[in-house]
């Protein structure tokens, strides 16, 4: 038997609006005995919400009553360690972020949220990393910062273009702006 993995969100009220199962597969690798195979938090806007699982490397949009608009299969990501997946999309304006720094690949996917269609990858080193994505604006420039194994990057948020490379260790890292 799969592991079934579903969007549930949860009204006002705390009640659960709706649920969709998203895919029913049996995840290739393990997670941890604390963590489950829906670590990564979802995301949404504009009346639509964006639901992603690593382990089985599903991702799928919903409208605000629960009717599928799209689903992707990504193939399920390859964690060392077996801690499971972790790092969330992230959703900015008409683009939704997918992290996938993993044992097979290193790329961070920027998907139009219309249709799921890709809008453009990039590459870096594989190895498994944790951090989500972060977007934010720097000298009039929306860039997004991810963070893979051992390198943190940026790119320009609408034409991949790499804005930021280093390839330092990485542990975790953090974003933040302070206004004067």
């Amino acid at each position: 038997t799969g592991v079934q993995t579903c969007a549930l969100p949860i009204s006002k009220d705390g009640s659960i609006a709706w649920t969709k199962t998203v895919a029913e597969k049996v995840p290739s690798t393990g997670t941890h005995a604390s963590n489950s195979y829906a670590t990564e938090t979802p995301c949404g806007g504009d009346g639509k919400i964006f639901a992603y699982f690593g382990a089985t490397g599903d991702v799928a949009a919903f409208d605000a009553t629960g009717k599928e608009l799209w689903k992707k299969d990504l193939g399920a990501q390859q964690i060392s360690n077996q801690f499971g997946s972790g790092a969330s999309p992230v959703l900015h304006g008409n683009r939704l972020l997918v992290p996938r720094f993993n044992e097979k690949e290193g790329k961070l996917l920027c998907l139009d949220t219309a249709d799921g269609a890709e809008v453009w990858s990039s590459e870096a080193r594989e190895g498994t990393s944790w951090a989500t994505p972060v977007v934010w604006s720097n000298a009039g420039k929306l860039e997004v910062v991810a963070a893979g194994n051992g390198m943190v990057a940026g790119f320009d948020l609408d034409r991949k273009s790499t804005r930021l490379n280093s390839s330092h260790t990485v542990i975790s890292y953090a974003v933040f702006c302070l206004k004067k």
